[in-house]
């Protein structure tokens, strides 16, 4: 699960590279995991956090996409939420929507950066 610790390290990682346009999250998780403290945690710490994509990871125990909206409803407008049937597709757009400037953060799940890096490594 995301810490308290691992949000301190993304907000000194975004200020470290100069403050980002905005971040991406790309963002999935286990559903036997707290994942409205995980968003919390993130919404609160101050990140100019733009778009949410998400997806539900390839695993048995993950939180399914609608469930992970759900949370991040409550948090974020829905216009800042991207909702994807697999994390390749939302790895993918995250991609495409960037610019330059801004800092793609993977995070929720040891499984969602596998995913992704995986999707990475398909693409190159």
């Amino acid at each position: 699960m995301l810490s308290i610790k691992a949000v301190i390290q993304i907000v000194n990682i975004s200020k470290a590279i100069g403050k980002p346009a905005s971040i991406k999250m790309l963002f999935s998780m286990l559903g036997d995991k707290d994942i409205n403290k995980v968003v919390q945690h993130l919404t609160i710490a101050g990140l100019p956090i733009s778009d949410w994509y998400i997806a539900e990871i390839d695993y048995p125990r993950a939180a399914s996409t609608e469930h992970l909206q759900g949370i991040l409803s409550s948090y974020v407008d829905n216009a800042q939420i991207h909702e994807f049937k697999r994390l390749s597709e939302a790895t993918d757009a995250v991609i495409n929507a960037s610019q330059p400037q801004d800092l793609i953060v993977v995070c929720g799940s040891f499984h969602t950066i596998g995913e992704a890096l995986a999707a990475l490594a398909v693409d190159n």
